[in-house]
């Protein structure tokens, strides 16, 4: 059997979508008489009769209708392949790589993660969701083309940073934990006699420990939705982005703490996060676009 004409397979699927052959091939731009030909071609090359002739306007027979899936994936997969053959031809990457950290909204990137897809289809997004230095690492060395990171970016002069958001912070603990308790300003004595549940950098770099914890005893986790859990099981106290804990302070899950200034100062501090790129690794037109694209939008929302 021969292999159909990808022109054969979309002029089958036109006269379907469009429900009869003169709608089918109006939205092609072809006469009429050269779409009828093609699909009697497609017919003689499987063996198969697609359409009920006898029928006005012409429609599917039982076995067109189960061929024109498998038809509609041969027409995509052939319309992703020219897509990627168009991107090399124009040097643009296959993939580009983000990684964010997990202190990031991801409800403000969509906007521009939904435009990347549009403006490169046949171009892949792999996301990434990682705490503390690791967008910072994974950038620095080219495994990631694109990062969003904290204020630490900007102490390393490979980097470049462009302002993304801030994000609100603030201490938290359960109802059930004795901090919740307390009606006046918490100090780094009281802080300092109970655990505290702070995020673990997983690369481990030399700031990594050392994470100027305030209580003598602190539990680490990477993941932003296991520190939430363990802050509502009264483990231990703790910062939190508001936008991860706001309908727990609603419903009382959670109570904001009074902190002393000082202790505020640390814990609970907006915190900026940053665009990145390296300055060390090239990156490619859909990086450079996305990079730009996702400035734009943030900002604006």
């Amino acid at each position: 059997m021969e292999v159909p004409a990808t022109t054969h397979l979309i002029d089958f699927l036109a006269v379907i979508d469009h429900r009869g052959l003169s709608a089918g091939a109006r939205a092609l731009g072809r006469a009429q008489a050269a779409v009828s030909y093609s699909i009697q071609s497609l017919e003689r090359e499987l063996g198969v009769t697609l359409f009920d002739r006898t029928a006005r306007p012409l429609s599917p027979t039982e076995d067109g209708l189960a061929l024109a899936a498998a038809a509609r994936d041969v027409v995509q997969d052939i319309a992703r392949l020219q897509a990627k053959a168009a991107n090399l031809r124009g040097g643009i990457e296959s993939q580009v790589s983000l990684i964010v950290d997990t202190l990031m909204p991801m409800a403000p990137l969509i906007p521009a993660v939904a435009a990347f897809g549009q403006q490169f289809p046949a171009v892949d997004l792999e996301v990434v969701i990682d705490a503390m230095t690791s967008p910072l690492v994974a950038v620095l060395n080219g495994t990631c083309a694109l990062g969003i990171a904290g204020p630490m970016a900007l102490r390393v002069p490979e980097i470049t940073a462009v302002p993304l958001i801030e994000i609100r912070r603030v201490a938290v603990a359960a109802l059930s934990h004795p901090l919740a308790e307390a009606s006046t300003p918490i100090c780094f004595e009281t802080a300092r006699r109970h655990r505290q549940i702070i995020m673990l950098d997983r690369d481990r770099t030399s700031s990594s420990r050392a994470s100027n914890a305030v209580s003598d005893q602190s539990w680490r986790t990477s993941d932003i939705g296991a520190k939430r859990e363990m802050l509502l099981a009264g483990l231990g106290w703790g910062n939190m982005p508001l936008h991860v804990i706001e309908d727990d302070l609603i419903s009382g899950r959670l109570k904001q703490l009074p902190l002393a200034t000082d202790l505020a100062a640390l814990w609970s501090a907006a915190m900026p996060l940053y665009l990145i790129r390296s300055n060390r690794h090239a990156t490619g037109i859909a990086a450079d676009w996305l990079f730009q694209r996702a400035t734009d939008f943030v900002s604006r929302s």
